[in-house]
């Protein structure tokens, strides 16, 4: 049985033709594009990943720059065209401050660290498994650790 585990951008047009059909979407609630495709917290509660979008500076970049680039995001992100071709693609802009967009890569990043941190400890081999019968095996024949199955 084929299978996707994609953003909502690549599938929306398919999923709308009846081409594929959305068992569920990742985000905490149902898409406002997709209102009758459930949201796996519905299912399963806490189930939140979600894909983001963001502009980011080096460090060190002036405040007044970072400002500059946000209001004009903000106006872009804004206007009637633009808002209409998101919600074609499925997209549900947020629009927040630099701080806001700054915590959420850190609760991000501590969020996704506890999921990865201790299934990397266990691997030093990164590459995708193979499938063969039997399971996944890492290159050499040898069984791959359980994270990768």
């Amino acid at each position: 049985m084929p299978l996707i585990f994609g953003g909502i951008t690549a599938s929306i047009q398919m999923t709308k033709s009846g081409k594929l059909k959305a068992l569920g979407v990742t985000s905490p609630r149902r898409a406002k594009a997709l209102p009758d495709v459930p949201a796996i917290a519905e299912t399963l509660p806490g189930f939140d990943i979600q894909a983001w979008y963001g502009f980011m500076a080096p460090g060190g970049t002036p405040r007044e720059i970072v400002k500059k680039i946000h209001d004009d995001s903000v106006t872009i992100i804004r206007r009637a065209d633009f808002l209409e071709r998101l919600d074609k693609d499925g997209i549900e802009p947020v629009a927040n401050t630099p701080e806001q967009f700054a915590a959420q890569i850190k609760a991000d990043i501590a969020k996704m660290g506890k999921i990865v941190r201790p299934r990397a400890q266990n691997s030093t081999d990164f590459s995708p498994p193979r499938m063969r019968r039997g399971g996944a095996k890492r290159r050499g024949g040898q069984p791959a650790p359980q994270s990768l199955r």
